[in-house]
């Protein structure tokens, strides 16, 4: 790719649902401008963006691709991004690195969740989007219900920039409202729909612009050169959201999309200074400025080895230059620098701002990170992803494949934040975690296939915990005499909840030498030795104190096991005096749907044992606040994605631990039981 003026750059995320063409409209724009010398098509495997072999199998793009191409004096760094819910992050990163995002819609589909989880994620910064009606050539094609319901969705600055010829079948072609070009054969009908829409764009651009609003109402005619300027300083700022249109299926629309991208989408000059920390610390997207760029994904794999793409923000880089990472205090240097196409890697002897390069084999570099010169520092903020909602319990099939799993799962997750494995501290579990059932099934495939090791899942053990309500009192006397030095030590004491969150507490009310000092640890060693397997269940005990107040011993038999011994004997009898009760995890959850779905999804919660805290409007959705015991959630982001049809999303964090209804209590003293059963046979 040649070198061009950064006002020529133009980095473009494509986003939207699963199957509403977003991989088609780049295989298009591929064809048109000569990066691929044939028509590439997802459903036959030609596709230069879906190559990888779990893509091509299921059809469906799972990871974001660059593809880096000139067209006249253009360089341009489109992503394809996945679309479906369950892999989210990697479009997360895919909008982040670049100046504006199309939006694909299937008119036949309506607005579906992948478009509005882009736009959503897009609004947070008000960044600079497009939207792309496709599918104009289906039977079922309606552009004016499908405007309809754009502007009632995203707002009414979004404005149609193309018309179509037609629909369904005789859908052959696109007129630009702006300079009307297209329009020489098209019927009266449409002419005046073409005025209306031209008038409804320039008023929306002289709103969006003081100098022109003020010049406009006074009765002045706006130059064509003012409103060209103006739409795309508005596009820029996400003032204006112009609507395109056309087939990718039929190639309608794709020279126009070219047309748009190169006239009106904003360049890295036109989106301006990038800001930073320390607070006011900026980078002008400048050749000649101090080099930063940032890192929103990277690539570990056995073949290909381990890939590192950043976008330049300011500054040029060359080959072999060493860069600083302000996260890590570390400096790392980058050898052989390129740009990507698919999975094809193209070298370069340079790359300044504006441009998506991918370097190998470095050492520190991770997503989130920032590169810059040491001598001039700045650190850009971190990209905020979806939470983990789905998790299960991993367990090797083979023994002895533990190692191989983590350090699996652990470059996987490297590669994909939202991917979380953790070994629980308590249930003693490996735990996964991913945004759906098909992303766990794609994580688990690729460590098949890349890592060569396979894991059994399951749903994940839950911790709970054991604890009592009230005060009681227990007694040991450990007595053994079987020739030579006995074993004697008694102990009385008195068990007393705590506060939550308290743990355990050991007190000692002896008095008058009933116990000597020395053996009390031994006592406190022997109670504390009790409470990690539990004594009604096997769950840890918690929040209790224990009071030793009497006892006895013996010159010669006593010693520190016998009183360890008596005092955990001693405990256990009194915890199960003290109405010993089942404590689990409870969850704040907040789950966000469309208006529609309120009532559902608050009896949903209802009849799982949640409590609803509250409620918050945010546009035409809503966010249920409630509270929820975790042993009901395990599977509820399929049963949301199934009773929003996908449009709901929620997320959760741990808030406290309470009792366990009694009549759930037999039955988690049962699985336990049975859990521990099983283990034994192992």
């Amino acid at each position: 790719m040649k070198q061009t003026p950064i006002e020529n750059t133009r980095t473009l995320a494509v986003a939207g649902h699963g199957g509403c063409g977003k991989t088609s409209i780049i295989e298009n724009l591929l064809f048109k401008t000569g990066a691929n010398n044939r028509l590439g098509k997802v459903d036959n495997n030609t596709s230069m963006c879906d190559y990888q072999e779990d893509e091509k199998r299921r059809k469906i793009t799972i990871n974001s691709k660059v593809l880096s191409f000139s067209y006249n004096n253009f360089s341009l760094f489109v992503i394809d991004t996945p679309g479906y819910a369950d892999f989210f992050g990697d479009t997360v990163g895919a909008l982040r690195a670049t100046d504006c995002t199309i939006i694909v819609i299937d008119v036949t589909a309506g607005l579906q969740v992948g478009a509005m989880k882009a736009w959503k994620e897009l609004e947070k910064g008000n960044r600079p989007r497009i939207l792309f009606i496709n599918k104009l050539d289906k039977d079922q094609a309606n552009f004016e219900k499908i405007l309809a319901s754009i502007t009632e969705t995203f707002g009414k600055n979004c404005v149609p920039l193309h018309l179509p010829i037609g629909a369904g079948a005789n859908f052959k072609g696109i007129v630009n409202v702006m300079n009307e070009k297209g329009c020489e054969s098209v019927d009266d009908t449409l002419k005046e729909k073409i005025k209306k829409a031209k008038t409804k764009l320039q008023d929306t651009i002289a709103e969006t612009d003081d100098s022109l609003l003020e010049k406009y109402l006074g009765g002045e005619t706006l130059s064509p050169d003012e409103i060209a300027k103006g739409f795309q300083k508005s596009i820029a700022q996400g003032a204006i959201v112009p609507i395109l249109c056309g087939s990718a299926e039929k190639s309608i629309g794709i020279d126009e999309l070219l047309e748009a991208i190169c006239t009106y989408f904003p360049s890295p000059s036109d989106i301006g200074d990038v800001s930073g920390l320390p607070e006011g610390e900026t980078r002008s997207p400048q050749k000649d400025a101090p080099f930063s760029a940032f890192v929103f994904k990277t690539i570990t794999d056995p073949f290909i080895g381990h890939l590192t793409f950043f976008r330049i923000y300011s500054g040029t880089i060359t080959p072999n230059s060493e860069v600083f990472i302000p996260n890590k205090d570390k400096k790392e240097r980058l050898g052989h620098l390129s740009i990507m196409r698919g999975k094809e890697q193209i070298s370069i002897d340079e790359a300044s701002a504006g441009d998506i390069v991918v370097v190998p084999k470095l050492k520190y570099a991770t997503i989130n990170n920032t590169f810059c010169i040491a001598s001039k520092k700045i650190e850009y903020a971190p990209m905020v992803y979806p939470s983990p909602a789905l998790s299960f319990s991993i367990h090797p099939k083979q023994k002895g494949d533990e190692e191989k799993i983590a350090t699996g799962l652990h470059k996987l997750s490297e590669d994909d934040p939202t991917v979380t494995i953790v070994k629980n501290a308590e249930t003693k579990e490996m735990v996964l975690s991913g945004l759906g059932d098909l992303h766990i099934d794609v994580i688990l495939d690729r460590l098949k296939n890349k890592f060569h090791v396979e894991v059994e899942i399951g749903k994940p053990k839950i911790a709970y915990k054991e604890t009592c309500r009230k005060k009681a009192k227990g007694h040991e006397k450990h007595k053994k005499q079987s020739g030579g030095r006995g074993q004697y030590g008694e102990v009385y004491l008195e068990i007393a909840p705590l506060k939550r969150g308290s743990g355990f507490e050991f007190i000692n009310k002896t008095v008058g030498g009933t116990i000597p000092k020395g053996f009390l640890p031994a006592i406190e060693k022997g109670i504390q030795s009790t409470l990690p397997d539990g004594i009604v269940a096997g769950y840890p005990v918690v929040d209790v104190s224990a009071t030793v107040y009497d006892g006895s011993y013996h010159d010669v038999d006593s010693s520190e096991i016998a009183f360890k011994i008596a005092g955990s004997k001693a405990f256990k009898e009194a915890f199960l005096a003290a109405c010993p009760i089942i404590l689990e995890p409870i969850m704040n959850i907040e789950v966000t749907v469309p208006d529609d779905f309120t009532g559902a999804i608050m009896g949903d919660l209802n009849g799982k044992r949640g409590r609803v805290q509250g409620m918050d409007a945010v546009g035409h959705m809503q966010a249920i606040k409630a509270q929820i015991p975790i042993a009901e959630i395990f599977t509820y982001s399929n049963e949301l994605r199934s009773m929003t049809g996908g449009r709901g999303s929620f997320s959760i964090d741990f808030s406290h631990y309470e009792e366990v209804p009694a009549h759930i209590v037999q039955k988690v003293i049962a699985e336990a039981k049975a859990s521990k059963e099983a283990e034994a046979k192992v």
